[in-house]
Parts: C-alpha cells; sequence; structure tokens
C-alpha cells in the first residue's frame, strides 16, 4: 500500500509521517506550498489532515475521481482547516465522506477533555487493542453521520457540576465515522474529527504502556503510545482495502467501575 498524506500542521506531521515511517506504511507528505502530484495512480488512501480546500486546486477532482471510481481510500482528520472551516461543505469531494458538514466554524475546543467511546468493538480498525483507562482528547470538529455509514468511536465532553466533581456529558458526538467501498468502484471512507497531533489528539498520541520512539529527522525525536501507533497501522490498512475480520476486546470504551454512579457516568472529585 502507499498513502498520499496532506498536512496542513507541521507538528501534526512530525507525528502521523513519523508513525507511518515507524510502521512501514509508504507514503508521500506534502505539507502547504510543496508541489502536489500531477497523478495519483501509484496511491492506494489520500489522507487530507488540516489542510485547506483552497490549497488542493488542481488535485480536488484527481482525489474524487481516484476515491469515486478507482476504488482510492479517503480519510479526512480534524483541526481547524479541516471540514466545514477547511471550505468542504458542499463540495465534492465531501461528498465522498461519510459524515454531513456544516458550513462556517465546526470546531469545538475542551479543555476539560472529549471521553472517547466505542460503539463497534468488533471492527477491524480496533483490532490488537485494548482500552484499560478512558481515552480523552481536547479539541475536534463538528458532523454528523450519513447513512450507510458506522461510528466506530464517538465522544462525550467532561462537564463541570460543582462539589459533584465531572459528569460526562449526555450528549454524544461522532468522533470516527467510516463507509465501506461501494459496488466494488468507490473506495472506503473515514472521517476523524480531531487530529493526529497535539494539542486537540491529547491523550490519543500518548495512547498505551508501551512508547515508540519517532526519529524522522536530525533534530526530531518524538515518542507515540504503542496503541496510537497500531491503531495508525489499522486504519491505513483498512482505506487501502485489506479484508480482515476480527474480534475486538470485549472491555472497549467501558468506563471503569470508579466512574460510575447510579448508571450515570461521574468523575468523583479527589477526596470525595
Amino acid at each position: 500500500m502507499r498513502v498520499l498524506y496532506l498536512e496542513g500542521d507541521r507538528v501534526a506531521m512530525r507525528y502521523l509521517s513519523g508513525t507511518f515511517h515507524k510502521m512501514g506504511v509508504d507514503h508521500r507528505a506534502i505539507l502547504p506550498g510543496e508541489p502536489l502530484p500531477r497523478s495519483l495512480s501509484d496511491f492506494q488512501a489520500v489522507v487530507i489532515s488540516n489542510y485547506p480546500r483552497l490549497l488542493l486546486q488542481e488535485l480536488e477532482p484527481l482525489i474524487v475521481q481516484a476515491s469515486a471510481q478507482a476504488g482510492a481510500g479517503l480519510l479526512m482528520a480534524g483541526g481547524p482547516n479541516s471540514f466545514g472551516r477547511g471550505g468542504y461543505a458542499d463540495s465534492a469531494l465531501a461528498a465522498l465522506l461519510p459524515v454531513e458538514l456544516t458550513q462556517g466554524d465546526d470546531r469545538v475546543r475542551a479543555a476539560g477533555g472529549v471521553f472517547l467511546e466505542v460503539k463497534l468493538p468488533h471492527h477491524p480498525l480496533l483490532r490488537g487493542l485494548d482500552l484499560r483507562e478512558p481515552l480523552t482528547i481536547v479539541g475536534h470538529n463538528r458532523f454528523q453521520r450519513c447513512a450507510l455509514s458506522s461510528e466506530i468511536l464517538c465522544g462525550r465532553a467532561f462537564e463541570r457540576r460543582g462539589r459533584s466533581g465531572w459528569q460526562v456529558s449526555e450528549e454524544s458526538l461522532p468522533m470516527l465515522v467510516v463507509r465501506e467501498s461501494v459496488d466494488g468502484a468507490m473506495g472506503r471512507g473515514a472521517a476523524l474529527a480531531t487530529s493526529f497531533g497535539p494539542p486537540w489528539s491529547g491523550g490519543l498520541t500518548e495512547w498505551g504502556a508501551t512508547r515508540h520512539r519517532l526519529a524522522i529527522d536530525a533534530q526530531a525525536h518524538l515518542e507515540v503510545g504503542e496503541g496510537y501507533a497500531v491503531f495508525v497501522l489499522n486504519l491505513m490498512r483498512w482505506l487501502c482495502g485489506e479484508k480482515v475480520l476480527f474480534r475486538g476486546h470485549e472491555g472497549w470504551g467501558e468506563l471503569p467501575e470508579e466512574f460510575l454512579a447510579d448508571g450515570a457516568p461521574v468523575v468523583r472529585a479527589k477526596g470525595r
């Protein structure tokens, strides 16, 4: 598999491209201002992350054709220049995503954290992954799931409730939505509401007890958790059309008992 990776944030690029190198994902990473490919015939998937639509120029119809007719996978990840705020609402490219976008600023900043819950624990994207502690992010874009798509991850924000501590919001927002290929022509599609790198990614890049060191150049030595690295690899393999059946961990997305009170998800304040 080979992936075209368009990234609008240099920091996030270091995390995701470094993980690609670490996990053996052949890819071409492009930042704003760098030359764009004139053909996508060598790529099995396209990842667009915080990359404004305005900069795609002549590449946009090539991406649409590759995804809609040639079976290439398409993933859009979150960021200030993704989804609606990035100018993708009502575009031909947005029509290929498994989510409905809104015009304008769709960013959501959550300094208190957004708890990620798993909706489909047996999906191939989650193979080999385990979640023993709550996983949180601190920023994302807002969108809605389309029909005939699958919601893999959703999120609920932590909200302060006075002396009762922290309570998880009742509102559940889609965080990772996917769509299988259609009629053997349209490729798989995915939308990840948050970014692959800080600050929005929060605990996502730190996910996992084992650390992977990413040496992507002589000056930058970053680390990511093993869970993050495996999740990235799973996502790329799935986008490129890998057919895998895998049974995930039963404990995925369940809050520990200490987070529960009278059936409601509550995190107690310290000492209470």
